[in-house]
């Protein structure tokens, strides 16, 4: 009996903590990559490759304390995404990766991402391109 309640209670802890923020898992492989794309209710998101987190909440980059938003414009056509890294202690951006995205049904969404900071992607051509990335919806 207290193995059964001891299981309800780790359950509905667990959910819990992803219901209240988790708004949507994806996640990506490329050649030997692999990546997961987590975006929460307040815009924040968390993109790992592999096991190295790129961009998360409440982690350090470049020795500062920093968070992560999303923002996503589907006005236009690719629809744009920025992740970006900031210092909010210092209310500053550190970090922009500007990109491209379009959904592929319900479950799929093709993302160009300019890791190396320069403009913003306008196409997802040539095709095969390593910047973008296939990703797969989690439930």
């Amino acid at each position: 009996m207290k193995k059964q309640i001891l299981v309800v209670l780790l359950f509905f802890s667990f959910n819990i903590v992803f219901s209240q923020k988790t708004f949507e898992r994806w996640s990506a492989s490329q050649q030997n990559d692999s990546y997961a794309l987590l975006i929460f209710e307040d815009s924040s998101c968390l993109l790992i490759k592999n096991s190295d987190t790129l961009i998360g909440n409440n982690f350090v980059f470049d020795t500062n304390p920093s968070k992560s938003k999303i923002l996503i414009d589907t006005s236009v056509v690719p629809h744009q995404i920025e992740l970006i890294v900031f210092d909010p202690s210092l209310n500053f951006n550190l970090l922009t990766y500007k990109g491209i995205f379009e959904k592929l049904g319900n479950d799929k969404m093709r993302v160009r991402l300019n890791f190396g900071l320069g403009d913003r992607p306008n196409s997802f051509l040539p095709l095969g391109n390593k910047q973008t990335l296939i990703f797969i919806k989690k439930d």
